[in-house]
Parts: structure tokens; sequence; C-alpha cells
């Protein structure tokens, strides 16, 4: 979660770490982040840069920042997630596997945001492991502990 009082240049790249670092597929990874209205504008433009701005490849690469995900059948299942994030949300950036050179020997996905989505969405939902972010707003602290609260599993949290 991030409070309109947070630090964002501190909260943010704790946040995209969270998220995209071992490319979602490890079961504390930060899959949603729950952001107060007042500074929700903000924090989404700044994830989408720092996303766009991230070096995917070999893991093995000092420099890379996401490697790819592990096999073709986990590409598939990201990509079904994706495309149910397409219809049922609001697409802010990524959303498609990587090609190209390098890309090519692995099964590479470009991060992805989304916003927009109900509660009950299976990218909310889910357990999915993958490198795909769904940022929700909300306005009180009870809204924001229902939010974190609404789902099915014991997630891990920061706040």
């Amino acid at each position: 979660m991030i409070f309109e009082d947070a630090d964002l240049d501190k909260a943010i790249p704790s946040a995209v770490k969270a998220t995209f670092s071992t490319c979602g597929q490890i079961c504390m990874a930060g899959t949603r982040l729950v952001v107060q209205d007042t500074v929700f504008d903000e924090v989404l433009g700044r994830m989408k840069l720092a996303a766009e701005n991230l070096k995917v490849g070999n893991g093995l690469d000092e420099d890379c920042q996401m490697g790819p995900v592990v096999s073709q059948k986990q590409l598939d299942t990201v990509i079904n997630y994706i495309e149910i994030g397409k219809k049922e949300g609001n697409l802010i950036t990524g959303g498609y596997r990587l090609h190209g050179s390098s890309y090519d020997n692995g099964f590479f996905v470009a991060p992805t945001i989304f916003t927009g989505l109900s509660n009950n969405s299976p990218l909310v939902q889910e357990e999915i492991f993958e490198p795909v972010l769904v940022v929700q707003k909300f306005h009180t602290e009870e809204e924001a502990i229902d939010i974190a609260n609404g789902t099915k599993f014991d997630l891990a949290a920061a706040v």
C-alpha cells in the first residue's frame, strides 16, 4: 500500500523491485499495489516509466533487472491473464511477449501494469506468478484494508 504521506522516491523503486525483479515468479511477488487516490496518478505514472525502463534479458547478465518466465507453459498462462486484463481493465504498459534477437531464446514478457480491475478479477484474486501488476485506488484507510483483505489467499503485504 502506498499512502499519500509515503516517500515516493523510496516506495516506487521498492514496488517495482517487488513486482518485477523475479518476473513475478515467487510467492511473495508484488502483484497488487493499493494506492491512495491523492497520489494515485503520480504513482501510476512513475510506475509506468520505471516498468518501461527495466532492462529485460538473460538473468545471468549483471545489468538485467527482469528475466524470462520459466517455460512455454508459464508464458501461455501469462498471456492468458494479460488477455483477461485487457478485457476487464485498463492496460497501462506492457501486455505483450517480447520478440527479437536475444528474446527469441526464452520466454520474455514486457513488464505489465493494469488499473481498473474489479476485486473479482482473476488478476486480483489468483496467484499467477507473472510480471503483471494491478494498481488499485483507495480513499480511506478502511477502504485500503478492505481491498487488501479482499482475496481468498493469505497474501504478503507491505505498507
